[in-house]
């Protein structure tokens, strides 16, 4: 390669073609398109797409086997169902737990009080009427 010169200088790095670094055309910069298997409107198609595109995310490739699709649909929608399912039976756990303390509470409250006088009915009030003679009148 006796007659070959490397040219990585600054003409080179502004677009130069070949050996021709400082010539006036201007060498192309491409993009890297790449043709791959993508969801479009719910199918998978092949299209072209730049690296650029499918390193940002802005075109989802399908699972490697349709059965994927709809198992993994499948899974979330069991996820969700798991989810709330333990949701609910955490909030009926503490409507018991809560329901419990307030028993524990009105059981204290109660506590107080003497049995007798838990037991004991209230007192019905007396009319002159029905006052008992007093006892001298009993003797005779």
């Amino acid at each position: 390669m006796g007659n070959r010169i490397t040219r990585s200088g600054s003409p080179k790095y502004k677009g130069g073609i070949g050996l021709h670094t400082g010539g006036i055309t201007k060498r192309r910069f491409y993009p890297n398109v790449q043709k791959i298997r993508v969801f479009v409107d719910g199918t998978v198609k092949r299209v072209r797409v730049c690296s650029r595109c499918l390193k940002a995310g802005k075109v989802q490739k399908p699972p490697a086997r349709p059965n994927q699709i709809k198992a993994s649909a499948e899974r979330e929608a069991r996820r969700v169902a798991e989810e709330v399912a333990a949701a609910e039976a955490a909030r009926l756990a503490a409507e018991a737990a809560e329901a419990e303390a307030l028993a524990e509470a009105e059981e204290e409250a109660h506590a107080d009080e003497t049995p007798a006088r838990r037991a004991a009915p209230a007192a019905k009030p007396t009319t002159p009427d029905a006052a008992e003679p007093p006892a001298d009148d009993k003797e005779k």
